[in-house]
């Protein structure tokens, strides 16, 4: 009496995957085996980059700790502009000097 080949699922996400999908193993198919094998073998690669990237996102988009690229890029300018007028105020401070007596 043969016995059927049992089922295994795996719940592991293919690598070139962002969802993982739901995949049948039979335990006598060495092809779907191997590919199993590969699958755990990138499993914490990919953990790793999910974690990191959850991470990340977090920082950025909830707790505010990391700026925007365009957020980032107007501070630079308003960080020139405010040079511009502090350079601009020295300035005018220096052309008043002659005009300003000191106080005893």
């Amino acid at each position: 009496m043969a016995v059927p080949p049992r089922r295994v699922e795996l719940l592991l996400p293919h690598p070139d995957q962002v969802r993982g999908t739901t995949k049948s193993l039979r335990t006598s198919n060495t092809p779907r085996a191997a590919d199993a094998g590969r699958r755990l073998l990138a499993f914490p690669a990919y953990a790793t980059q999910r974690v990191a990237d959850s991470a990340a996102s977090y920082a950025r988009d909830e707790a505010a700790l990391f700026a925007r690229n365009h957020e980032a890029r107007r501070f630079g300018e308003q960080v020139g502009e405010l040079e511009a007028r502090v350079d601009a105020l020295a300035a005018r401070i220096e052309a008043l000097g002659p005009r300003v007596t000191p106080i005893r």
